[in-house]
């Protein structure tokens, strides 16, 4: 380990174009995403390699009227692209899931006619998922950020004793390699929270974020994982910090 650190149902991806990124190597894949909605955007892609090992990436934050791209290895299978949107302070919600085409460039575009479009459903939404914000669940992980509600699965624990806030963030696979990101509750100082991963999961890398400042999240320590259940206790600050076992 080592430190350091809603729904819209319309979507669009656009055809493919050729890459003018020189920094790219020949065969990876490029993600664009052209932000022209009235907030904030970025990309998050979710992939495999092809020992069936998980990654994320994400893109830079997207204001109003910029574009930005995401170069994937060209090895990568099982790709998950997905646009997010800031709900409000950093408050991220996902607005589009799609798989990647066998193109090597896919262009996103989240359009302002179609925010203005479900502009009421936007504003409302800010109030809604905020209410909702503690009992929310990644329905497609099939993960809870509850340990009681499942309890056959995979539980892991996390024990907030630093003078920061800190997250779990937990990449696995399902028996068919697709890849999935399920993340805890913010957990304030002495405070203890857990996920729980589907019982067939698999290739589980678990990561402690630690708030920076406002929502700027920064990974603290990664490792993998065996075993149904696990509970780790982060102390220090957010400069410097460790991982023992739980008491």
């Amino acid at each position: 380990m080592e430190d350091e650190v809603d729904d819209d149902k319309h979507k669009e991806v656009l055809g493919s174009r050729e890459s003018s990124n020189s920094q790219q190597n020949d065969g990876d894949f490029v993600i664009t995403l052209q932000n022209r909605a009235a907030m904030d955007t970025r990309l998050r892609i979710l992939y495999t390699d092809a020992a069936c090992q998980p990654y994320i990436v994400e893109s830079k934050i997207l204001w109003t009227h910029q574009t930005t791209s995401v170069t994937i290895p060209s090895n990568a299978q099982n790709m998950k692209v997905i646009v997010q949107k800031d709900m409000i302070g950093r408050y991220w919600r996902d607005a589009h899931t799609v798989s990647m085409s066998e193109t090597r460039e896919d262009h996103l575009e989240e359009s302002y006619q179609e925010r203005r479009h479900h502009r009421r459903n936007f504003l409302k939404d800010i109030g809604d998922e905020a209410d909702n914000d503690e009992n929310e669940q990644d329905l497609e992980a099939r993960a809870s950020s509850n340990s009681q509600t499942n309890t056959t699965g995979i539980v892991i624990t996390l024990q907030n004793h630093a003078a920061m806030d800190t997250r779990l963030s937990v990449l696995y696979t399902d028996p068919q390699c697709q890849p999935y990101l399920v993340q805890s509750d913010t957990l304030l100082t002495h405070q203890t929270k857990s996920v729980t991963l589907p019982s067939n999961a698999q290739n589980i890398k678990v990561t402690v974020q630690k708030d920076m400042f406002a929502n700027n999240w920064r990974d603290a320590h990664t490792f993998s994982m065996n075993g149904t259940r696990l509970c780790v206790r982060i102390v220090g600050v957010t400069v410097s910090s460790k991982l023992r076992p739980c008491e």
